[in-house]
């Protein structure tokens, strides 16, 4: 178990020596004066300029420079005006979350500009760097949190905060306060960087900006969707700078059964990796060793499939087996944690594990049962662009048949159906691990008639039996 009092010692290291390295990068958020500052809070507006906020963003900047590793380092420099009481009690409380095994984040300046004009720095010393909340999936998350002195409607709260590393969940399974290895920083396909970054949230926003510092022989290439951003770019010896912004966003509007925000905001999509093919074989490559069998899973094979005459309901078998036996429950394998399936062995032994761990273990159980099978990733809910860049949040299975075609196999959401992949994943993107490489797939359109009927009847009896 990871000690508190050693990880914010190792934290606070980490924060020395990213600061070092901080005076050697270029770019950096724009200089803007106590001055500015205030002109442009002014410049905001009160509550009656938008209907419904409790509190609008002045400005949002992150500025990103990458290492040749695919290291990245964000700054991030944030402004906040305060609209109505609500919107006081909204930013009373700011949290910054991490995964101390990928990434690190540093709180670097808080400051509260008064509506009579003072300005109050916030003492960081109150900063609790804490466990984050879990349910169901217990990886080791990080939150840090800090409550902040009265806020009064006119008030805008400042922050600037540094960050390095990636956002896949990522443990590495060592005491993470033996050594400064810069390592668990770099992202798993090293030497590479990506980014989605959405221009809208669910406050209005004044101006949005996102800058990007690369290495000179480190190409990048990017696509804007639903919508259009203004840019910028140029070059030094430094290497290659660029640009996007957006100005008087609105607040994004939740609907019911509505489209994931990703699909309907504004957003820059960006990565240095050429093609889909290339993550496909290399998601093919880290899996390589990671679903041999056993006795026991050979065993348990056979049980499953007894008797049954079809490769479909032998198949059906097998997935519904690692559906229901296989407990949604993550829990940290080690080295490789967020991004890789469990070995079947293990999730096997244990009976637990998120839906990558399920896909592992009906990739197992099929491989055992002669089977040819593939790691794929899918986006639930949402659209996966062409541009490849991770846009993933679920792991399911390709069934590969003798004529090259693929059937899609979903082990977390066959317990609520009767198909073996679920019409609820309907036209979804998938992109599917595989030795020769696989470009962006998606699924076909689910006619009416092969869907589940879901009938919910609420009934209630009163004390006189009506």
């Amino acid at each position: 178990m990871i000690d508190p009092m050693r990880m914010r010692t190792r934290v606070a290291a980490l924060a020395l020596a990213g600061a070092a390295i901080l005076m050697l990068l270029p770019g950096g958020a724009s200089a803007q004066s106590d001055d500015d500052i205030r002109a442009l809070v002014a410049k905001v507006g009160d509550a009656k300029d938008y209907p419904g906020a409790t509190f609008c963003a002045v400005f949002e900047k992150t500025d990103v420079t990458v290492e040749e590793s695919g290291l990245a380092h964000f700054r991030r420099h944030n402004l906040v005006k305060i609209l109505t009481d609500q919107g006081a009690v909204d930013r009373s409380t700011l949290r910054f979350d991490y995964d101390p095994a990928s990434n690190l984040v540093t709180v670097e300046r808080i400051r509260i500009f008064r509506k009579g004009g003072a300005v109050e720095s916030v003492d960081l010393s109150s900063l609790r760097d804490l466990f984050a909340p879990a349910s169901m999936i217990y990886w080791g998350a990080r939150m840090k949190v800090i409550g902040l002195p009265r806020l009064a409607v006119g008030d805008a709260v400042e922050v600037e905060t540094y960050k390095k590393g990636f956002e896949i969940a990522y443990l590495d399974g060592a005491d993470t306060t033996a050594s400064l290895d810069e390592s668990r920083y770099i992202p798993p396909m090293q030497g590479h960087f990506y980014d989605v970054v959405i221009f809208q949230d669910n406050y209005p926003i004044k101006e949005k900006r996102y800058s990007l510092h690369m290495p000179k022989d480190k190409p990048i290439q990017y696509e804007v969707y639903n919508g259009a951003l203004a840019s910028a770019q140029s070059f030094d010896e430094k290497g290659t700078h660029y640009s996007w912004w957006r100005g008087d966003i609105p607040a994004f509007k939740h609907e019911p059964r509505s489209a994931d925000p990703s699909d309907v905001s504004t957003k820059l999509v960006l990565a240095t990796l050429p093609s889909w093919q290339e993550k496909s074989r290399w998601f093919a490559a880290i899996h390589d060793t990671i679903y041999c069998d056993n006795a026991a899973i050979k065993d348990k094979a056979r049980e499953l499939t007894a008797g049954l005459t079809t490769d479909v309901e032998k198949v059906a078998s097998l997935q519904h087996w690692a559906a229901q036996e296989i407990r949604y429950s993550g829990i940290s394998m080690g080295k490789g944690e967020g991004y890789t399936h469990h070995p079947g062995k293990m999730s096997f032994c244990d009976r637990c594990g998120v839906c990558k761990d399920k896909a592992g273990m009906l990739i197992t159980l099929m491989r055992s049962a002669g089977y040819e099978v593939y790691p794929a990733l899918t986006y639930a809910g949402a659209r996966v662009e062409q541009i490849p860049a991770d846009q993933f949040n679920h792991s399911v299975v390709a069934w590969r048949h003798k004529d090259g075609t693929y059937t899609m196999l979903d082990p977390t959401w066959v317990p609520y159906s009767t198909e073996l992949w679920s019409s609820a994943e309907q036209e979804q993107n998938y992109v599917i691990g595989t030795p020769w490489g696989e470009g962006l797939m998606e699924t076909p359109y689910s006619p009416p008639e092969k869907h589940v009927l879901k009938i919910v009847s609420r009934g209630e009896v009163d004390a006189a039996g009506n």
